[in-house]
């Protein structure tokens, strides 16, 4: 236990300091569907493909190869899809004084969509991925101007874990490729003209991102004499990882910020292969964002093999989720809610529910 206490300490000291005024809030790291559906809290529960993002220790808990070679996503925000819900109802009869009155009802409303793709690859103590999204979002406003950020981005982790003390202690290691492209701009009427004026410009003069390497390290430890408990440690971006722009007209990235998360679960076998898990997390403990934006709370309940429910609560908004085997097709769909506020609660205008559906082919 003293080793556990001295690499919890070391992993907070020796993490970078992060001022406020650096703090971009984004994932740390690539968030799956399963641990979405449980509150996001999954660092000491990393029993499957997702241990990839979340903890590589976690990979010492896969007893066999599997892979997903069709393995998409879909995300969208309620408030989106209420949208072109209303413009499909009016389908043929959308005029200027209809936009109008979506920016007025829709002012201040985060909207969200995404495409998402998760290939991977997992054997025992090993795996590899490629965590690939691209996202669409933006809050539109009175003034018919829309905050605007397109996001591209790839993940894609070489993992390894290793097994101590028999078992009950195991240490993870990931080397990952990361891109990411983003757009952040406010667009209204008059920005447009920048694309057909004299001085017109191209999307890449206003994006940032770039690639380049980065780095991961994960701990588990699994106590036998606490039967189904475990804690979890991990840390992304070691160092801070930083993106070389591939472009010369694309603005220098900004720097991954390293992130330190803890977890602990508790999983209680019950009868016919059924069994409850329990999980709660803390994210990004090292950077001095809100408290209420870092807890996650996670329960999952499995019927079956087949069949299993997720629930939990992020960042103060419940969480759910589903997922059916039904021979070599997965069936996941969850869903979770995001709080752009500095701090939960603060306004349920800055909340963004959101829905995914996730298909994937398992071999």
């Amino acid at each position: 236990m003293s080793i556990l206490l001295r690499i919890v300490v070391m992993a907070v000291v020796v993490a970078p300091h992060v001022g406020a005024a650096e703090i971009h809030q984004g994932q740390w790291t690539h968030f799956g569907t399963r641990p979405l559906g449980m509150g996001n809290a999954f660092v000491a529960v990393v029993d499957d493909y997702n241990a990839l993002f979340y903890n590589p220790a976690g990979l010492i808990r896969i007893d066999r190869v599997t892979w997903e070679v069709l393995h998409i996503a879909f995300d969208v925000s309620k408030n989106t899809a209420d949208v072109a819900r209303s413009f499909a109802e009016d389908a043929g009869e959308v005029d200027t004084a209809k936009v109008l009155d979506v920016f007025e009802r829709e002012s201040g409303k985060p909207h969200y969509a995404a495409f998402i793709l998760t290939p991977y690859l997992i054997g025992p103590n090993w795996g590899s991925a490629i965590g690939a999204e691209f996202s669409f979002g933006f809050t539109s406003h009175e003034t018919v101007m829309v905050d605007t950020q397109i996001r591209s981005s790839v993940i894609w982790p070489l993992s390894y874990a290793m097994s101590l003390f028999d078992g009950e202690f195991a240490l993870g290691y990931t080397v990952k490729g990361v891109f990411e492209t983003v757009i952040d701009q406010k667009v209204g009427i008059d920005s447009i003209s920048i694309f057909t004026s004299s001085q017109k410009k191209n999307f890449s003069d206003l994006a940032e991102g770039g690639l380049g390497p980065g780095f991961d390290f994960g701990v588990l430890f699994a106590p036998k004499q606490v039967l189904g408990a475990s804690f979890g440690l991990s840390i992304t971006d070691i160092g801070g990882t930083k993106l070389r722009r591939i472009d010369k007209r694309t603005k220098t990235p900004r720097v991954r910020l390293p992130s330190v998360n803890m977890g602990l679960s508790a999983k209680l076998g019950l009868p016919s292969s059924q069994y409850l898990l329990f999980a709660i997390d803390t994210h990004s403990i090292n950077q001095p964002s809100h408290y209420s934006q870092k807890l996650n709370f996670g329960v999952e309940y499995a019927l079956s093999p087949s069949l299993r429910f997720q629930g939990g609560v992020k960042a103060g908004y419940l969480s759910a989720g589903i997922q059916i085997d039904v021979r070599l097709l997965k069936l996941r769909i969850c869903s979770y809610a995001m709080d752009h506020a500095p701090v939960s609660g603060l306004s349920r205008q800055n909340v963004d529910r959101r829905y995914r559906l996730d298909l994937s082919l398992l071999f």
